[in-house]
């Protein structure tokens, strides 16, 4: 097959064909089996890719990476712990002067700043229908450390929420989306104290084990 045009579209094919075959012998079990939850795995990981978007002011928002682990608690409930990255996205030069008291100051427009987040909370799971779908919700606070431009640094607390879905091709690996908020405060270094607001949303997958 000399084409790649038509190399692609076979390959494409072929994987939609395999995940649709494997798609509804999990239909048909699950449809048998009622509702429950997909595997007696303890364990999950979950890994995401997408994005956060800034509500206000110094909040970073860019490209975004989900990290998080959770252990079930019994029922549908879960600890559920996240580890997330934002990059922030600049646009334009950031200016920064010293003031007559000799104070570091600097405009806020053009770049968002970077991330690390450390989130502890709960995720209750639940399965409306008998197929393999689980939908889930979150609630937690979360620990940001920021970094801007020119050695300047800040810390946020703030109260996190959301929910997602994850569609489960096999027993213990699922794909699907989520989203979430947040609201708080952030200290940032020479600036002081501002409102922290965050939306973001990730696509990716899940493993339980």
């Amino acid at each position: 097959m000399k084409n790649p045009t038509k190399a692609l579209l076979f390959t494409m094919t072929a994987v939609i064909v395999l995940f649709l075959m494997q798609s509804s012998t999990v239909f048909a079990r699950r449809a048998s089996g009622g509702k429950g939850a997909v595997s007696n795995g303890p364990n999950e990981f979950s890994f995401h890719f997408g994005g956060q978007a800034s509500a206000r002011g110094w909040t970073p928002g860019g490209a975004k990476l989900f990290f998080e682990y959770g252990r079930n608690l019994g029922s549908d409930l879960w600890l559920n712990l996240q580890f997330n990255l934002v990059f922030g996205d600049r646009w334009r030069d950031r200016h920064c002067w010293l003031d007559d008291e000799d104070r570091l100051v600097c405009t806020n427009e053009g770049y968002r700043g970077s991330a690390g987040e450390l989130v502890g909370g709960v995720k209750w799971k639940f399965f409306p229908f008998s197929f393999p779908f689980m939908f889930y919700a979150k609630a937690g606070g979360q620990l940001v450390m920021l970094s801007y431009p020119y050695s300047t640094w800040g810390m946020a607390v703030a109260a996190r929420g959301g929910g997602g879905f994850k569609f489960f091709v096999v027993d213990n690996f699922g794909i699907g989306m989520e989203a979430n908020m947040s609201l708080g405060f952030v200290h940032i270094e020479h600036w002081g104290l501002d409102l922290y607001s965050s939306f973001d949303i990730g696509f990716g997958l899940e493993v339980l084990f």
